[in-house]
């Protein structure tokens, strides 16, 4: 295999000094150098600039400049090479303070050997390059943290107002994302009909790609939601999901449970695309309803229909549970999934509290049980009758 050649900008006006360099760097059979030669600060500067060049092994004290101004005069022009230095063993302190300057190593004159002056030029070459890619991957790094850092602020900026006092409901939601961001979202909406719009959903995977997913859902039904007349909640999902499929092909999908509560005959109507079974709990503290998924989830078939399910009619004192599969399915070291049963346990020990802080309370409750660190984005939507 041959080796990868280096290309040396020697700056150096003794002429002496200049040909021992040189032979230093032709006695190997096993690297190759590409040797170009300036005789003054000038010239270097001028050849630095076109390009090509690996390494500057750089005299310090050249006709037109001495000592450190030289070192800093090149590296203002051109910092994107290691610059190795080169002074007498009487200079040495002038060697020592050219690192701290920014130089990558040095050479003394009256040492120098073609082993040590090969190895220096080709150890500083890999150390500068090294660095620089780390340089590199830090800035992409932080670049993506302030994009994720975005992302987050504009999905906290979708979170729902709260419910007005008129609909006679007592609402709230938690999500706990397991990164910057997730793919979870819900959401509560006066609909056209004059009832109470309520959204959780799941997009699949979380992370960026997952937001965006849930994003673009989220805000294509508060469309819909202000377009459908009359309100279809079925209509809604089939339109939303023709939508997907155009936009995310097979490679994204979200299910969602879509549910509508009139305020004066508190019926419950909902139709759900493959989303965990919602829960209704009476005041008796016993399980009154359960509402299973109605069909497929979001971006899978192109032209799904989502039939409602069965509807429920609340009573004053009545509590709505619905979830994303991260709650209930948040696991134990053990193994043990959350479950249903734990969801009932933490609404019934939470149920003198508000719909706000049961969602903040089984959501710390899953977060808790599933251990650290998060595997799954975690949802909870609780309406108090």
């Amino acid at each position: 295999m041959v080796p990868p050649v280096l290309h040396v900008l020697l700056v150096e006006d003794n002429r002496l000094d200049a040909v021992v360099v040189m032979r230093c760097l032709e006695e190997s059979a096993h690297e190759s150098f590409a040797t170009e030669h300036a005789d003054c600060l000038a010239a270097g500067r001028n050849r630095l600039a076109q390009g090509g060049i690996d390494v500057v092994l750089l005299d310090l004290n050249l006709p037109d400049s001495m000592g450190i101004a030289t070192l800093s005069s090149l590296l203002n022009d051109r910092a994107t090479v290691p610059v190795v230095v080169m002074t007498r063993l009487s200079d040495a302190e002038l060697s020592l303070e050219a690192i701290r300057k920014g130089a990558e190593d040095y050479l003394f004159k009256d040492e120098l050997t073609g082993p040590l002056v090969r190895r220096t030029l080709r150890h500083s070459v890999e150390r500068f390059r090294t660095r620089q890619s780390l340089r590199e991957k830090e800035s992409q790094l932080q670049l993506m943290a302030d994009e994720l850092q975005l992302a987050r602020k504009i999905q906290e900026g979708m979170l729902p107002r709260p419910v007005p006092a008129q609909f006679g409901f007592d609402v709230g939601g938690c999500c706990s994302s397991a990164d910057a961001t997730g793919g979870d979202f819900f959401d509560y909406l006066s609909l056209s009909d004059g009832t109470l719009g309520l959204i959780v959903g799941d997009s699949s995977g979380h992370g960026l790609g997952s937001a965006l997913v849930a994003a673009m859902t989220q805000a294509s039904l508060r469309t819909m939601v202000r377009l459908e007349q009359p309100v279809d909640l079925g209509a809604m999902l089939a339109a939303c999901n023709e939508l997907l499929c155009d936009e995310t092909g097979d490679e994204r999908f979200v299910t969602v449970l879509l549910a509508s509560i009139a305020p004066r005959s508190r019926l419950l109507l909902y139709t759900s695309a493959g989303h965990p079974p919602g829960l209704v709990v009476s005041n008796t503290e016993r399980l009154k309803a359960i509402l299973p998924s109605t069909d497929v989830p979001l971006g899978i078939l192109q032209h799904a229909s989502f039939p409602l399910g069965e509807a429920v009619m609340l009573e004053p004192g009545d509590v709505v549970i619905f979830a994303t599969d991260g709650l209930l399915e948040a696991m134990s070291d053990d193994r043990e999934l959350f479950g249903t049963r734990r969801v009932l346990e933490v609404v019934f020990a939470h149920w003198a509290l508000d719909a706000q802080r049961i969602a903040v309370a089984l959501c710390k409750a899953a977060r808790e049980f599933g251990g650290a660190p998060q595997q799954d984005d975690i949802t909870a939507l609780v309406i108090k009758v």
